[in-house]
């Protein structure tokens, strides 16, 4: 249904209770921005659903707002005075400087939570717990739609937060070009007189200011981009407040913003077109920047202050005595506001010149484009990955941001860490700072390492370390000071220059994993070797992949886990070189210099690709770990039968995984991890209710990965905290360890849990040379996994229908029943799974991995829901269900193809049996397969000690567990169940 400014008022004040808007002034600008939704913006229809959902709320904030003042008249009096107003470009370290501004016990700033429900609940208390928690939720719900925004803009629920998200209830924000594609709207409101808008700021400002009396006497500090398109009007309504410009090049300011736009356009929109993008960012700001110089223009210039790498700031100081009245307030332009910009505004020209040279997209992935113009001559330094020294300040610094400007990725070697981690931060990963003397070898080998690790090579190097600060000391003082730095740039140029050459051998020449011909699965072998020259020195890494470790040193008794991990015999504690050790949890690389032509000097790198951790193997020595013994699996040692497992978590699921684990012949439970301080130290069984297991648990993460296990089996809750689900596994597979995972189900098949998600985990996968596996009961092996085994039968397909329907009332898990499905809630806008998006975020992988089994394509994802109500109070395992509130739900989540639903998985949850009688019957789940021939299966759990649920939850633990050996013994990556040979119940049987 098309979006309307009259159905938009209709349910807000039928939401609200109240009728009044007051002034009718932003009804210009929200109907011009409906209008741009639907001509341009191409929502999808999860976008349309979240957009009207959006607005809708916004307006019913605007009639709450009016209703407050109407009650309490005194918030109007409130004195609200404004610091500071930062208004740098996108990208360019306003956040930062905004939060370290905001920390200061005199000043204050608007909050994320409080931009997101500024105004207080009936019957909330002061604390605002209410609005807190549901910002959060919403927060980590935004985070799980879209991963990879929190890596281009750090996101806190708590902390400041931009003020312009209380201009989006004006209607006149630059939030809403940044996430539709609205250019219309966009190009409206650069000519927009802005006042009345201001004005209200200034009354959300006095209602936050109101309801927290601690703020009484704090100035505030206001930040965001936004500001710079309405300068004049911010100097007109805060009396006595500086202006601060941050500064950062717009060659790399503008693509970094338009990267972010892009990822927050994705959430609306699945026709997103970054060549659209830059141009109009790029013209936007340069517009905006010539705008903002024709303000400042009248005023008396200031020096401009530099504040670290190129980073400026200046302060307008009104005159004393020149009060604010209201109304009829007159503009007054007194002396001081800072010359931030010389003549035309800084980066305008650039930007202009980018233009002419052709610089009219942001995606980097376009070769025709990133190119700086530098006396007519097109430089691109895409693909090239650069080593630069002396990255501690000065012409050092200077390199390495020219060269991310110009497309390269840097890798920043200083003997310090302040500069190369500020630039680190600013380039979004495209920089990356390591700490290193010149002089010593194994510091110019770990940056080396550190790049063929990060970007597969390195083919090129910058030399600009010197030994001392400047050069009046090397003149003061020459004999000793030039003798030092000669040998700093001597030592050092040579020593990185014969690194870096044997470092681009190895990207160049790099091989992934290989079979040999009798059969056997080898590590792959790295074709090139870090090496100098004729017999210098090896970088090694020292971590073998799993499969191979167990074969070239199996486990003996009073082995220790480093001994494992690293694929070496143990050594005595005072040998020399025993130099490895782990620490947070990521296993740190070693050189153990060895002469030349030594066998040591002869042993070939290994590994599985040139990310991977590797090890050595003795020459002319063949992993045999695909051999057949009778009752050891294909990867196990040669004296032990048992895959070194941590269980991660005991919730619902993890609860009877542990006991699983230690009964499994296969297995051996090493360790296990527990959220709860209560539990630490608990025997592990007695936590999950069996007899003692010998396990201690804790929540010391590094100490349980220095233990040294093959497995991790990872089933700790994501309800709310995907991205902390996606960043264990990163680690725990980038230490080498593999993972087999029933948490966050999307990641049943992570090509479709999010933009970037597959392709993080993938390079993890890469790193550790290990594999992470992700499957349960549902989603997993009670929807896909019984559609694609029964696939196998079939000569045509025309549907498949994969089918939950199973009754909750003895689930005993309060958070999820309640604030995650809904269940007891008035109504369904209180559940966050049927949330516009929720269900396709989870249950759409499944839908797409059936599609990958059947080689078809999907249009696009649909979903649908309806609620029953309850008749009657009445209680069931997770607490009690009031009359009136959501006692069942159905809904599905459909493969679109050719406009029809073909594949299609369905839930139908109730909580009790009698209800909904028109809704499919059963207990447990469903396979339809329509084609030829036509299934049906049922697939029913239960159990000899609990219910179906209890059942359930079992179910889903060991089809990961039972998974262990062959995730172990596959090739490292990010596997599924399409992935895996057939795996079922060995050793089980009783």
């Amino acid at each position: 249904m098309p979006l309307s400014v009259d159905s938009l008022l209709e349910a807000a004040r039928a939401k609200a209770g109240y009728d009044r808007f007051g002034d009718d002034w932003f009804l210009e600008p929200l109907d011009l921005l409906v209008k741009s939704l639907e001509s341009e913006a191409r929502l999808s229809d999860t976008g349309r659903q979240m957009t009207e959902r959006r607005l809708t709320a916004l307006l019913v904030d605007r009639l709450r707002l009016r209703r407050l003042q109407s009650d309490n008249p005194e918030i109007l009096d409130t004195d609200v005075r404004v610091a500071a107003v930062i208004c740098g470009l996108p990208r360019t370290g306003s956040t930062l400087l905004h939060r370290l501004l905001a920390a200061s016990p005199q000043l204050t700033s608007t909050l994320s939570w409080e931009c997101s429900y500024p105004l207080p609940f009936p019957g909330e208390s002061p604390e605002a717990e209410i609005r807190k928690e549901k910002a959060k939720k919403m927060m980590e719900m935004f985070l799980s739609l879209s991963p990879d925004f929190a890596d281009i803009h750090t996101v806190v629920w708590d902390g400041p937060e931009e003020d312009v998200l209380l201009l989006d209830r004006t209607f006149t924000s630059m939030g809403y070009d940044s996430f539709y594609w609205v250019p219309t709207y966009g190009i409206w409101l650069r000519s927009f007189d802005q006042s009345k808008a201001y004005d209200e700021l200034r009354e959300w400002l006095q209602v936050l200011q109101w309801q927290d009396r601690r703020r009484e006497g704090r100035k505030w500090v206001l930040k965001s981009p936004h500001h710079l398109m309405a300068a004049e009007t911010i100097l007109d309504e805060f009396d006595d407040c500086k202006v601060v410009m941050t500064h950062r090049s717009p060659t790399s300011a503008v693509p970094s913003y338009a990267s972010m736009v892009q990822a927050t356009m994705s959430q609306y929109s699945d026709q997103v077109d970054p060549k659209q993008i830059g141009p109009y960012w790029s013209d936007r700001f340069a517009e905006t920047l010539s705008r903002f110089t024709e303000v400042r223009a009248p005023f008396r210039p200031l020096r401009r202050r530099a504040v670290r790498g190129d980073r400026y700031a200046a302060g307008r100081n009104r005159s004393a005595g020149h009060g604010r009245s209201r109304p009829g307030r007159r503009r007054r332009r007194p002396s001081g506001l800072p010359r931030l910009l010389r003549g035309q505004p800084r980066g305008t020209a650039r930007i202009a010149q980018l233009q002419r040279g052709g610089l009219r997209s942001v995606d980097r992935t376009d070769r025709d484009r990133l190119r700086l113009l530098h006396g007519g001559v097109p430089v691109i330094l895409e693909d090239e990955v650069v080593v630069i020294t002396g990255v501690g300040a000065g012409l050092g610094a200077k390199l390495a941001r020219r060269a991310v400007d110009e497309g390269a990725k840097v890798v920043m070697a200083a003997r310090s860490g302040g500069v190369t981690e500020q630039i680190q931060r600013e380039t979004g990963g495209a920089a990356v700072a390591v700490a290193c003397d010149v002089r010593k070898e194994d510091d110019c080998a770990r940056v080396i390492e550190t790049a063929v690790d990060r970007f597969g090579k390195v083919t090129g190097l910058v030399n600009s370390a010197y030994a001392h600060p400047g050069f009046d000391d090397l003149l003061d003082t020459p004999d000793k000071s030039l003798r030092r730095a000669i040998d700093v740039i001597l030592h050092g140029s040579l020593q990185m220059t014969r690194l870096c050459g044997a470092a681009d051998e190895v990207g160049r020449r790099r091989i992934g994993r290989e079979r040999r011909d009798d059969g056997h699965t080898e590590a792959a072998e790295r074709s090139g070797r870090l090496r100098s020259g004729q017999g210098g020195d090896e970088l090694r890494h020292p971590v073998p992949c799993a499969r191979a470790r167990r074969a070239q040193h199996p486990r003996q008794p009073g082995d220790h886990g480093l001994a494992r991990r690293t694929g070496r015999p143990a050594l005595p504690a005072d040998d020399s070189g025993a130099e490895g050790h782990l620490r947070a949890g990521r296993l740190r690389r070693h050189r153990l210099a060895q002469p030349a032509g030594s066998d040591t000097h002869r042993r070939r790198l290994r590994g599985c690709h040139p990310h991977a951790a590797v090890g050595l193997l003795e020459r002319g020595h063949r992993s045999d770990s695909r051999r057949q013994r009778r009752g050891v699996h294909a990867g196990m040692s040669a004296t032990s039968d048992k895959y070194r497992v941590i269980q991660w978590a005991t919730g619902t699921v993890g609860i009877h995984a542990v006991p699983a684990i230690a009964a499994h012949p296969d297995l051996e439970l090493t360790g296990l991890w527990v959220h709860s301080d209560s539990k630490v130290g608990r025997d592990a069984g007695e936590i999950c209710g069996v007899g003692p297991l010998g396990i201690a648990a804790t929540n010391d993460a590094e100490a349980l990965l220095a233990t040294g296990p093959d497995c991790i089996c990872y089933t700790a809750n994501s309800d709310f905290r995907p991205g902390e689900v996606i960043r264990d596994l990163v680690g725990f597979l980038e230490a080498g360890i593999n993972v087999v995972n029933t948490s966050f189900v999307p990641l049943l098949y992570p090509r479709a849990a999010g933009p970037g998600t597959h392709e993080r985990l993938s390079e993890a996968c890469l790193r550790g040379a290990a594999s992470v596996y992700t499957s349960g009961i549902d989603p997993g092996f009670g929807n896909a996994g019984l559609a694609v085994s029964a696939l196998a039968l079939c000569k045509e397909v025309r549907t498949v229908r994969m089918m939950e329907i199973v009754n909750y009332a003895t689930w005993d898990n309060p958070f999820t029943m309640f604030d995650i499905m809904g269940f007891g809630k008035p109504d369904e806008s209180s559940s966050l799974l049927l949330a516009p998006g929720s269900t396709a975020m989870a249950w759409g992988p499944v839908v797409e991995l059936v599609a990958n089994a059947l080689d078809v394509e999907l249009d696009r994802i649909e979903e649908s829901h309806e609620v029953i109500l309850a008749d009657a109070d009445f209680e069931i395992a997770s607490g009690p269900i009031a009359a009136g509130t959501i006692s069942g739900m159905r809904f599905e989540i459909m493969g679109m193809i050719d406009n029809e639903p073909r594949i299609v998985v369905e839930h139908v949850t109730r909580l009790r049996d009698v209800d909904a009688p028109d809704w499919p019957q059963g207990a447990g789940y469903r396979v339809l397969i329509d084609g030829d021939p036509c299934i049906k299966l049922d697939l029913e759990l239960s159990s000899h000690v609990g219910d179906h649920n209890y059942a359930g939850c079992l179910a889903t633990a060991m089809h990961v567990i039972n998974a262990i050996p062959a995730v172990c013994d596959a090739e490292p990556g990010v596997l599924t169940f399409l992935d895996l040979p057939v795996y079922s119940a060995r050793h089980l049987f009783v």
